[in-house]
């Protein structure tokens, strides 16, 4: 809220000496920002084409495939609206994610790995007030970050009625309209392996966190077992049993294998996006007490799929891995 002082009638010292050390905090915060920032936006601009518009996208997986699935949309709105000033496009992004584009067969754009230091020098750049200012004057590029979006508000979020990272993306990084078609990750060649009886755990994520993860992680592995499943787990915990084969696949193969699975449980990840557009069946687990399940709701990725499922942990265990085991179930095996 703001407080407006008129012609010396109100004056309060303390809302003065505070609106000053603000202010001064916000331009000593910009001016320390500066260089590195601007150095970087320079940096990006010597790079550019003429007539190619850049999309650089930061190193979250959920991100990237939203931004990826939503790159033919925006190129039919760039060619509406450039004509032949426009080219083509370029997406910018962390090599790790290259090999993910032979999953998008109808793709056409150029694609510039960027070691994770540069990439995020130019996001930082990004979250400056004088490096964004100094990138939007370009007209020639989007950078998706959604968590830094918030810090300039989420006005356009309204467009999308369920405020969703789906839609950070999609109104707020890339200014697309609501019936932008979402091409997703699909298996268009090779022979497709029939799922066997098969799961992978993910008890593992690089933003969300749950103290009592591993607890469930050793239940459910158990109940895995005595099921008969063979169980995989991307990555290895402690109190693991032996019988379980500690996977670290990059994406393009864990992508692959989700076709070959028949159940992956993790906590809520990108990773969990990926498999969510596989034939796996997706159970992704949020923190007890967790308020980001409609925001990364797994479901919105592919709405057709009806065997991708979310659940919000509690304090009581056992109801809860009574709950996810009859997410996992085949809708034939499940009693009411």
């Amino acid at each position: 809220m703001k407080n407006t002082i008129h012609n010396g009638i109100y004056r309060d010292s303390s809302i003065v000496v505070s609106a000053c050390v603000s202010a001064g905090k916000t331009v000593c915060r910009e001016l320390a920002r500066f260089p590195s920032a601007l150095m970087a936006a320079v940096c990006y601009a010597c790079i550019r084409k003429r007539g190619v518009y850049d999309v650089i996208v930061c190193s979250h997986i959920g991100d990237f495939l939203f931004t990826v699935g939503y790159l033919q949309a925006l190129d039919q709105k760039l060619k509406k609206e450039r004509g032949a000033a426009y080219k083509r496009l370029r997406l910018v992004a962390d090599r790790k994610f290259e090999k993910l584009l032979c999953f998008y067969p109808g793709l056409d754009c150029e694609y510039l790995a960027w070691k994770p230091r540069s990439l995020a020098a130019v996001l930082a750049a990004n979250r400056s007030r004088s490096g964004r200012a100094f990138l939007y004057k370009l007209h020639s590029v989007s950078i998706v970050e959604p968590a830094a979006a918030f810090t300039d508000g989420v006005s356009y979020a309204f467009r999308d009625p369920g405020l969703s990272l789906q839609g950070c993306i999609q109104y707020g990084a890339l200014g697309l309209e609501p019936d932008a078609d979402l091409i997703r990750p699909s298996m268009s060649y090779g022979i497709r392996q029939k799922p066997g009886k098969r799961a992978l755990l993910c008890p593992f994520a690089q933003v969300m966190e749950a103290v009592q993860i591993k607890t469930y992680m050793d239940a459910l592995a158990d109940w895995l077992l005595n099921s008969g499943y063979e169980v995989y787990a991307n990555g290895a915990w402690s109190g693991m049993s032996d019988k379980i084969r500690v996977v670290y696949w990059e994406l393009d193969r864990f992508f692959h294998n989700c076709f070959a699975i028949e159940l992956v449980i993790g906590i809520r990840s990108g990773l969990l996006d990926l498999a969510a557009c596989s034939s796996a069946t997706v159970v992704a687990l949020y923190p007890r007490g967790s308020s980001c399940s409609q925001y990364y709701d797994i479901r919105r990725i592919f709405p057709e799929k009806k065997n991708n499922y979310q659940y919000i942990l509690t304090d009581d265990q056992d109801k809860d891995c009574k709950a996810i085991r009859k997410m996992a179930m085949p809708k034939q095996e499940r009693k009411e």
